[in-house]
């Protein structure tokens, strides 16, 4: 019917599928630049954030702390099976460029080793960058 309709050049039949192809690309935009999950920590993040500054600070126990070896993170999202999201603060403030490189291409050898031994069994999937120092991670167990 829809290939009939194209050789016809009636596509005014067609624009049934406007919605149909407008929410298609919509979901795929949302889907591949996280965006859910970017207004969900919008919204979230000042509560974790102040749970995880108060650890670090003042060493308040919390039961969703992590830490990786130099890292701390608070879990923010508990996940299914072996993934969970956690918030990490990153005192460097260089996490996204030491997942986005390899030992060959990072300049500080000693701190890109620190971060490779910290993440050894909890392997990190994505990092999207909060604010400064604030990172949230998928890792996977």
């Amino acid at each position: 019917m829809i290939t009939k309709t194209i050789k016809t050049k009636a596509i005014k039949q067609l624009f049934f599928l406007t919605p149909i192809m407008c929410s298609l690309l919509f979901g795929f935009l949302i889907e591949k630049n996280q965006l859910s999950e970017k207004i969900a920590l919008k919204i979230e993040f000042k509560r974790y954030k102040n749970e995880l500054d108060s650890y670090i600070t003042n060493n308040v126990e919390n039961k969703n702390i992590r830490v990786f070896n130099n890292y701390v993170g608070i879990i923010w999202d508990p996940g299914f099976l072996d993934t969970y999201s956690v918030i990490i603060y990153d005192k460097h403030n260089n996490l996204d460029m030491l997942y986005h490189s390899s030992a060959d291409t990072y300049m500080d050898k000693k701190m890109y080793s620190e971060f490779q031994e910290a993440f050894r069994y909890e392997r990190i999937v994505d990092v999207i960058k909060i604010e400064d120092h604030y990172f949230r991670c998928n890792i996977h167990e």
